[in-house]
Parts: structure tokens; sequence; C-alpha cells
């Protein structure tokens, strides 16, 4: 089963035109090519042995995913079906982010994301981690956390700062002082 993203011509990835007759030699681009095509940052390993690989390209073999300190000057989504490993890969991002320094900000609507504080040892994701292990990734706790929550929207002790007002929560002469700023 081949699917074919595109010809490439020794610089830059063309759309397919037509499909290649049979017989047609047709080759699978290699790591660096791949990493290259997709403007990919390529693998580094740091000084503790850590890398900035945060998983790998599906339906690519052996194609790290990797990070470096420009992606993170934009913003990331992390998205994809129940299962498909968005909470490890959000949680490898975070952990990458801080390692340059990053502020993160997760908007978490469900709230997947409340034990970011600890690592994802769930023995139902042991073996993703064993696929990782020629990564130097392992599961991975947030630091520095701190639980934003919204007045009104929130219970208070969950959360290290409650933030957010309404307009009827001030007196109008109050308001209109800050209108005329």
């Amino acid at each position: 089963d081949i699917l074919i993203l595109g010809e490439y011509d020794g610089v830059q990835m063309l759309t397919p035109r037509i499909r290649p007759l049979p017989g047609a030699v047709v080759t699978k681009l290699d790591v660096e090519t791949t990493a290259n095509v997709i403007g990919m940052p390529s693998k580094e390993e740091a000084k503790d042995g850590t890398t900035n690989v945060i998983g790998e390209l599906l339906n690519a073999e052996q194609v790290p995913l990797c990070m470096n300190e420009a992606k993170f000057n934009y913003h990331i989504m992390v998205s994809g079906g129940t299962g498909s490993g968005k909470s490890n890969g959000a949680a490898n991002l975070i952990h990458q982010a801080l390692r340059f320094g990053k502020c993160v900000l997760v908007h978490d609507a469900k709230p997947d994301y409340s034990f970011v504080d600890k690592a994802n040892t769930d023995k139902l994701v042991s073996s993703v981690w064993e696929r990782f292990k020629k990564y130097n990734l392992q599961p991975q706790r947030a630091t520095k956390v701190i639980r934003i929550g919204f007045y009104r929207k929130c219970d208070p002790a969950q959360v290290d700062s409650v933030v957010g007002f309404r307009a009827s929560d001030f007196h109008p002469e109050m308001l209109n002082i800050l209108k005329r700023r």
C-alpha cells in the first residue's frame, strides 16, 4: 500500500500530477531528506543525554519529530483522535519548551492535563515509551506548574490563582474612570 505525497526533485517536494506507471522505480525518502522537506529541525543530543525528539512522524519509518527553540516562537496545536498520543506528545512538547526556557500556556477544556505535573507511568502506555527509548525519551512531568482558573468558573481550591471579572462586579463610576483612560 503506497501513499504518494509528491515528487521530490532533489530540492523540494512537488505536487504529484500523475501516478507512477506500473514498473516505475519509486523510492522512499531517507530520514534526513524527509526532515528537510517538511522543515523539521535535526535531532540534537544534549550534554545530559536527552534529545530534542518529541515523538515520531506517523506513516514514516523511524523519522523522529524534533523541536528547536525557534519552533516555540509560534503557536502549537496538538490534535488527533482518541488514543493517538496527544497527551504524551503534548507532555513532550511542554518538556522541550521548558528546556528552552519558554513559558507554556495549556488551555485544557476537559481537564485532561490536571496531572501534567506527574509523569505518565500508566501501564496502558508503557509500550509507547519502549519505542522511544532510542531517543532517550521517558515519561516526564511538567515543573513549575501554575494552575489558573476563571472567576466563578472554577473551584478556587483546585487552582493557584483565579483571574477574570465581570463588569457587573464593579461600581459604574469605577468603570467610567477606566473607560476615560
